[in-house]
């Protein structure tokens, strides 16, 4: 619907009888060549694959980064997790503040 009520879509009269056209839209099949183009492209693609699939290559460098990366996630998550337990604790200790403050107040 927002698509339909873009400015330049409700102006386009094609679009209208794309929208309100009520018969089954025939759609062209593929010719021979696109039928062969698409089977070798896949085939090839299905090749490359088989052929690097056993190939693991390793870099030091990346493997270095991505231990160092890890780490740092993980220390990342602990400090957060510290964080909200001592934003937790300090929002008590102040209710707690308070209390003894209403209390002596008293």
């Amino acid at each position: 619907l927002r698509i339909a009520a873009h400015t330049k879509l409700r102006e386009d009269s094609n679009f209208r009888v794309f929208l309100e056209y009520t018969k089954d839209l025939k759609v062209r099949s593929k010719n021979k060549k696109e039928i062969i183009g698409g089977f070798f492209k896949s085939m090839t693609k299905n090749v490359d694959e088989a052929m690097l699939s056993g190939q693991k290559e390793k870099d030091e460098f990346f493997i270095e980064r991505k231990a160092f990366l890890e780490d740092y996630h993980n220390k990342i998550k602990e400090t957060t997790k510290k964080s909200a337990a001592l934003s937790t604790a300090t929002n008590a200790l102040s209710v707690d503040y308070m209390q003894v403050a209403g209390c002596l107040a008293q």
